[in-house]
């Protein structure tokens, strides 16, 4: 999972690669897209088809139909990039967090690595306005036993993560 307020994209893309040269297949879930919807679900650097996008997206929203279940586009495109995941028999999904904290879709994962890219005073908003309360909002994607790696920029800042990621469990994998 990588979360942050900006610089998630080009993190995801960057491991990504490093992966392929690694020899893993990995999908890849964006949170935004430029032109259309299927650049969101990427696997071994190809968006997905149009066909298999339509038909993806199409059994998700009517599985989310019979449950009556009130799914967001979010949730949809999480769920469907999953569902192709499984099926392209991927090694890594690198899924991009919305907006991070105990609220967002990826928590229900227990990730193996945790990525924080940074936390910029030009995204203060939803999250709230303090950089420290919105650094461990984003935090709360992280799990018991998951890596944390970060490229946040404040050495303070990087402290107290460190500090609250150890106290919950999670396994600090960089210097300060």
């Amino acid at each position: 999972l990588v979360g942050g307020t900006n610089g998630k994209s080009s993190t995801i893309h960057f491991a990504s690669k490093l992966l392929k040269e690694e020899g893993f297949k990995s999908g890849v879930c964006y949170s935004t897209h430029f032109l259309s919807h299927n650049e969101r679900i990427v696997s071994n650097f190809q968006s997905v088809p149009n066909k298999a996008f339509t038909d993806l997206i199409s059994d998700v929203i009517s599985a989310t139909e019979i449950k009556k279940i009130q799914a967001t586009t979010f949730e949809i495109m999480l769920i469907a990039a999953l569902r192709h995941f499984v099926a392209e028999g991927l090694n890594v999904a690198l899924l991009e967090v919305g907006y991070g904290g105990k609220l967002d879709d990826t928590t229900a994962f227990n990730p193996k690595i945790v990525a924080l890219t940074r936390v910029a005073e030009d995204q203060q908003g939803i999250l709230g306005t303090d950089l420290d309360a919105m650094a461990f909002e984003i935090l709360e994607i992280s799990k018991p036993g998951c890596w944390f790696i970060s490229a946040e920029q404040s050495k303070i800042r990087l402290q107290k993560m460190k500090t609250w990621l150890e106290s919950h469990g999670a396994k600090w994998a960089m210097p300060i």
